[in-house]
């Protein structure tokens, strides 16, 4: 049979339990070998409890101080494993002071026993008994279990020893909490003073000069709390949290620089949560500057459109697609990558390469689809702390449609953007943008140049961020020419023959919009937006009937006579908005997303046969188109 493993106690076979005992009666001498055998089948099995009962039997039958020893030995083993500490104890000096022989080793699994039961004064008593004892032992097991026994002390007493740490902490976590900082940092004090030359690691120690320079804080004792937190930052220099301690302090000592570059210095090494959003919070107040580095996003998603016809490229261009309504999933994705660096104090660069797919998933429109490869080059300068302006120019290429891409448009430009920060809470932005356009063989019509002007106002109040503001939009453009049969007008007839329609495409587009983002936790921001914009046109659109027609006309500018119905076109595009965003990590570079919007149009343009108003127009511009999508983000 096997003695005692090396460990915590456990055993696989109780101790001692094939030695020859002799008994009178022979009878009584077979009951106890089967309890013995019974229960070491058991205790083998690990079902301490039945092993207890046989070996409690075979202690009834037993006539000699060796057999009880061996047997209040092997019942300790089993109220061990079945966590009765004390009462394995007991057994344990029972059988010590029953077989001096095997004092030690008993002595030695007591303490553990002791140990185990969170008693310290007590394990060591037995060890110190156990030393006493030394040398009356035979089993080899013994010096092995004297070294785990001490190494469990060594456990305890680093245990007690952190509980008694954290008495005074939770203590002084109550009295800050509670109003008495004074009393918060008496406490503190008091626990760094006596603190052990071992046994407590650096992390632990920076936690307790956090707590004590947060009391110094609440008293409004800069000094000490700065002295205090550079300790904590020596004894953990990788603390995030501890330079979001020592920025604030920074910030209420009034060294903007010392806040600036310890706020930094804690978003670099992954601060999260309530800490990070306060951090960059007052980075923005102190410096209006893009953080250095390099940064990368990737947006990954799909969904469902109902009204696909308007768009992808339709969108893009104005022009009206031909193509069904009838709805349409789709796939999106898009992503930037780029670097930012500094110069000097007041101006930053930033190159920037941004990607982006599109693609309808139905086969009839599937050519409505579009991929775009975007680079940007931004100067950044801070003209003060609170007066960023951006300088642009970027160059973009779009190509058209999916299984065969074709080129479809390129775009340069450039803008200037000014970001203001007119209070606590609130920023103005105001931008100009331009860019030419250049429309590829189909799209020519599309050549031409693009303007915006915008002024919003940007308010960031606790949870809660609003955007809300003007634009202003210019799209100069050509003149689409459709070739016009009398199938397509009926109410023309065969005079619109060789016809052609005339749509302009060049427009003035003046709009506002506002945006709520809640931020509900620290992983999940609920928003809700809505934007409006009236497109006014420049020219009207009208059909320019062929030489020699008549009937129809009303006549007008041009080489031939204009249909009646020729008309200038407005719209007025309302699209309101919801969305949601979940965090997947800490430090908020995973998130899932989901958006749903809706655009409403009415517009002049609207054809009706049977209305006299609309007989002639060349579409249907009133339309409504419902769009739900999710997808997942990942940036850096």
């Amino acid at each position: 049979m096997g003695t005692l493993l090396a460990g915590t106690l456990p055993v696989t076979s109780p101790a001692h339990a094939e030695e020859t005992v002799v008994f009178d009666e022979p009878e009584a001498r077979e009951a106890l070998a089967e309890h013995v055998r019974a229960a070491t089948a058991h205790f083998e099995r690990r079902e301490f409890a039945a092993a207890e009962a046989e070996f409690g039997r075979a202690l009834a039958l037993a006539t000699s101080d060796p057999e009880r020893a061996t047997l209040e030995f092997n019942l300790a083993s089993c109220a061990f494993e079945l966590g009765r500490f004390a009462e394995a104890e007991a057994a344990f000096l029972r059988s010590a002071s029953l077989d001096p022989t095997e004092a030690e080793l008993a002595r030695l699994d007591a303490g553990f026993a002791a140990a185990k039961d969170g008693r310290l004064a007590a394990a060591e008593q037995h060890l110190a008994a156990a030393e006493a004892a030394r040398g009356t032992s035979h089993d080899p097991e013994v010096g092995i279990r004297r070294a785990e026994l001490m190494r469990e002390l060594d456990r305890l007493r680093a245990a007690l020893a952190t509980a008694d740490r954290d008495r005074p902490v939770r203590e002084a976590a109550e009295a800050l909490q509670g109003g008495d900082p004074a009393r918060a940092a008496q406490l503190l004090e008091r626990l760094l003073a006596a603190l052990p030359a071992a046994g407590i690691t650096p992390a632990e120690i920076a936690d307790l000069y956090y707590g004590l320079a947060a009391a110094y804080l609440a008293l409004g004792d800069l000094a000490p709390a700065r002295t205090t937190i550079d300790r904590a930052i020596a004894a953990e220099p990788t603390d995030a949290d501890l330079y979001a301690k020592r920025g604030q302090l920074c910030l209420l000592a009034g060294d903007r620089r010392c806040a600036k570059r310890d706020l930094e210095r804690a978003l670099d090494l992954g601060a999260t949560g309530a800490t990070a959003a306060w951090a960059r919070a007052e980075l923005a107040k102190l410096e209006p500057r893009p953080r250095r580095g390099p940064l990368a996003s990737l947006y990954v998603g799909g969904g469902f459109d109902s009204n696909p016809a308007q768009s992808g490229i339709t969108d893009q261009s104005g022009v009206t697609s031909a193509q069904t309504s009838k709805g349409s999933g789709f796939v999106s994705a898009y992503g930037a990558l780029g670097y930012t660096a500094r110069f000097g104090e007041r101006m930053a660069g930033r190159a920037l390469y941004s990607p982006s797919l599109f693609v309808l998933t139905s086969p009839e429109v599937t050519e409505l689809g579009m991929q775009g490869h975007e680079v940007a080059g931004h100067l950044f300068l801070a003209t003060s702390p609170r007066t960023l302006f951006r300088f642009s120019a970027m160059s973009s290429f779009l190509l058209s449609g999916f299984d065969a891409p074709e080129r479809f448009l390129w775009e340069n430009g450039g803008g200037i953007r000014m970001d203001r920060r007119t209070g606590e809470h609130t920023r103005t932005r105001l931008e100009v943008q331009a860019r030419a356009v250049q429309g590829f063989e189909d799209q020519e019509v599309l050549t031409g140049a693009r303007e915006e002007l915008a002024w919003l106002e940007l308010v960031d109040i606790g949870d809660v961020s609003l955007t809300a503001g003007l634009r202003l939009r210019a799209v100069q453009a050509g003149v689409v020419e459709r070739a016009l049969t009398a199938e397509d007008f009926p109410v023309c007839g065969a005079v619109c023959d060789g016809a052609s329609y005339e749509i302009p495409l060049s427009y003035l587009a003046p709009g506002g919009m506002v945006d709520v983002v809640w931020s509900v936790g620290p992983r999940l921001g609920l928003g809700a937006s809505a934007s409006m914009e009236w497109r006014q046109y420049l020219d009207e659109s009208a059909i320019r009937l062929a030489l020699g027609g008549a009937g129809a006309g009303s006549g007008g500018a041009g080489g031939g006579g204009r249909a009646e119905g020729a008309k200038t076109r407005h719209d007025l595009r309302v699209r309101p908005g919801v969305h949601a965003e979940v965090g997947l990590d800490r430090g908020d570079h995973v998130a899932l997303m989901a958006d749903y919007s809706l655009l409403v149009s009415e517009s002049n343009v609207a054809y009706d046969p049977d209305d006299p108003e609309h007989a002639f127009d060349y579409d249907d511009r009133q339309f409504v188109q419902h769009v739900v999508e999710g997808g997942i983000e990942a940036r850096f």
